[in-house]
């Protein structure tokens, strides 16, 4: 039963983890057709999310795959695809850690400082 809910865990952290790199996406992409300020403001306001959603997408993710890999007998933490899921977490919180949410954030300050107009 608990690695039902360590599986349900980590694949809620994987959705998690998509939808806030599709915010992203969604709020760079929509800022750039912005015409006005008012328009800018509202495209990037999900983007508030942002910093909140990945690291909880990060720890769901992790935390509830290396227990399950520490919990099911059948997982062993020398497996090789278990030593490559670990590895690119790694790097991806690396690299993402350094420039995800960045662009969008900025957005949002450029968008609360500017002027009406």
């Amino acid at each position: 039963m608990i690695d039902a809910w360590l599986l349900f865990g980590h694949v809620i952290g994987v959705v998690v983890l998509v939808a806030g790199i599709g915010l992203e996406v969604y709020a760079v992409t929509a800022a750039s057709r912005a015409a006005t300020v008012a328009e800018l403001r509202l495209a990037v306001r999900a983007a508030r999310a942002l910093p909140v959603l990945m690291p909880l997408a990060t720890l769901l993710m992790t935390g509830c795959g290396l227990a399950l890999v520490a919990h099911d007998p059948t997982f062993h933490f020398g497996d090789a695809w278990v030593v490559a899921a670990i590895g690119i977490v790694v790097a991806i919180s690396v690299v993402g850690g350094g420039f995800s949410g960045r662009p969008a954030t900025r957005l949002l300050d450029a968008a609360n400082a500017a002027p009406e107009g």
